[in-house]
């Protein structure tokens, strides 16, 4: 009985299915013949789909060819393609170094026909654990017939063992193998000299560059050389590739490309966009941008460098760049910088920028004061403002998020002008202030119909801070908040004050550890009132409530804050979650999603 009768746990229990041959035999399956070539062709599992390829041309006998097959048998030895070599003018398998059926085992080793105590292992399935992906006239084992003649039949680029394989068959070779130009180089000669290995038995070649045709007629094997008379254009990009045909089909090679480059030009000068020249940031590691560089050269890829410098100091590289953008990877000290950009273009070509300066200021308890990117929009905090280490960005209106844009755009109760919105954010340290930060915006045009900076509103709502103050000199407005938010200038006429008396509502950290650290509550008053806090769980239940008279800690006018420690009133851990926190007063009512982790 065969071997394969035995596969399974326990013995017997999943038989082998038969070879490709085997079922052929039998009429359970016809195989696919491959008529010339079929590139990254789908083979499916043999197990589960009737499906095998047979590879022949007229270099071999009429009963002589191979068949290829996907195995992949959970008990096997080895899964992967199988290449079955067949000669059905022999008899049987009695000839060890001719069978009738014979497998081609990817490893080389011909351990069947030369181990009896073999029957078969990992490396012999293609790729196999030799990794081999391919199979021709020249690989070991190779596609001759068995007197020794080329066949040209292939199976290459086979993909990794899997229930779907992908593999490139073909019954005549694919490829003129090109050497010279190299694809995708670039040529400081427009007279090149091309190269590709020649094919047994073709004479005469068809060159194609670009939309030119040569007919390359030789003797030679090995290296064809061959050097048009015509100069080609300079700066401009060419394809090529070489055909020939015989009577056992088409010889097709890869395209190629190449450009002509004679006389390079340098890349054009980087220009440095941020941080502005002359600019304090808050950021330790800022995002520096700049002004692509062009290149007139085709295909002439630019590249860039950047450095930065404290004072006399050493210079720090950013290394290899290929955007026009470069974030360090690690936080930079605060004080004085200067830096630049260089441009390289593919052959070492470089084009300096400018050199500017900037300066990283951390705003502490002492205060500080901060420009944004345009060097007018500026952020004042006074001394005591916050406690710690703060730090902020301030975003452009190109630059603000795509989902925070969407609020914006939905926000039609005051009429913004869209190139004064800015979107200002803590990415370190407080968020809520203890003193009022004063915030400047420019604008441009006349007063008339720009008068007051406005707040976005976690509601979607443009709210007017009511202490904005126009400089006509300066052509800034400028106000003084508690907190960053998007802050955008309209008309004050557009504005319906709002008798809210709660407003600017928020919470720090949030998401937080319940039972073991405690939330902020942060929350301003128009006047003093008396202030009722509850905390709502997902179904409406209340765990947690706190109240605080007019004019005491918490209901006075001005910033409040509070503490909660993510208990409920008994004292006990609330589960994770969103819960909700409602502040009212006089009437008034605000509400804020806090996350408990």
């Amino acid at each position: 009985m065969a071997t394969g009768a035995w596969n399974g746990s326990p013995q017997g229990s999943s038989p082998a299915h038969f070879d490709a041959w085997c079922k052929v035999e039998l009429d359970w399956i016809t195989p696919q013949t491959v008529p010339t070539s079929l590139i990254q062709q789908s083979i499916p599992q043999a197990e589960t789909n009737p499906v095998a390829y047979k590879l022949w041309n007229n270099t071999m006998d009429t009963k002589e060819y191979f068949l290829v097959e996907n195995r992949q048998s959970a008990y096997l030895l080895g899964k992967g393609l199988l290449i079955y070599h067949v000669d059905e003018n022999q008899q049987n398998n009695n000839n060890q170094s001719h069978y009738m059926v014979a497998l081609e085992q990817a490893d080389g080793r011909l351990e069947l026909e030369h181990k009896t105590n073999n029957r078969g292992d990992a490396g012999d399935p293609y790729p196999g654990n030799t990794s081999n992906k391919y199979f021709d006239d020249l690989s070991n084992p190779n596609s001759r017939t068995y007197s020794g003649k080329h066949t040209y039949i292939a199976v290459k680029n086979i993909s990794n063992s899997d229930s779907t394989m992908t593999a490139d068959l073909s019954v005549f070779p694919l490829n003129i193998n090109l050497t010279s130009p190299n694809n995708d180089s670039m040529l400081s000669t427009n007279t090149p000299t091309f190269a590709w290995t020649s094919v047994e038995g073709v004479g005469t070649y068809t060159l194609t560059v670009g939309t030119r045709t040569f007919s390359v007629a030789t003797t030679t094997t090995g290296t064809i050389l061959y050097r048009p008379a015509l100069p080609l254009e300079e700066n401009a990009y060419y394809p090529w590739s070489v055909t020939a045909g015989t009577k056992k089909g088409t010889y097709t090679s890869e395209t190629w490309y190449f450009w002509i480059n004679v006389v390079n030009s340098p890349p054009s000068v980087p220009i440095l966009s941020f941080p502005i020249n002359g600019q304090t940031i808050s950021q330790q590691t800022p995002t520096f941008r700049w002004q692509a560089s062009t290149d007139p050269d085709p295909k002439d890829e630019v590249r860039y460098a950047l450095m930065y410098w404290t004072g006399s100091g050493t210079k720090t590289s950013g290394g290899t760049i290929t955007s026009n953008s470069w974030t360090p990877p690690q936080n930079l000290s605060e004080g004085s910088y200067s830096w630049n950009v260089v441009a390289v273009d593919t052959i070492g070509i470089t084009t300096w920028s400018g050199t500017e300066t900037f300066t990283i200021q951390m705003i502490t308890e002492n205060g500080g004061t901060i420009t944004g990117k345009d060097g007018t929009t500026t952020v004042i905090f006074p001394e005591g403002a916050v406690h710690g280490i703060v730090m902020f960005d301030i975003f452009m209106p190109d630059e603000i998020d795509a989902n925070v844009q969407q609020v914006i755009d939905a926000a039609a109760n005051v009429s913004i002008a869209t190139n004064t919105i800015r979107q200002m954010q803590v990415t370190s340290g407080q968020i809520v202030f203890a003193k009022p930060v004063t915030i400047y915006i420019p604008y441009s045009g006349t007063t008339t119909t720009l008068q007051a900076i406005y707040a976005l509103s976690p509601y979607g709502i443009w709210e007017r801070i009511e202490n904005s103050s126009i400089n006509t000199t300066t052509q800034t407005i400028s106000a003084q908040v508690y907190f960053f938010s998007v802050f955008g200038i309209g008309a004050a006429a557009d504005y319906c004050p709002s008798t809210n008396i709660i407003s600017s509502v928020a919470n720090w950290p949030n998401p937080f550890i319940g039972g073991k650290e405690s939330t902020t509550i942060y929350y301003i008053l128009k006047d003093n009132a008396a202030i009722s806090i509850n905390i709502y769980n997902p179904i409406g239940e209340l765990v947690w409530n706190t109240q605080y008279p007019a004019n005491s800690n918490g209901g006075r006018q001005g910033v409040n804050e509070i503490t909660w420690d993510g208990k409920n009133g008994e004292g006990e851990r609330v589960s994770q979650g969103i819960y909700f926190c409602v502040i009212e007063a006089n009437g008034s009512r605000k509400i804020r999603k806090i996350g408990v982790k």
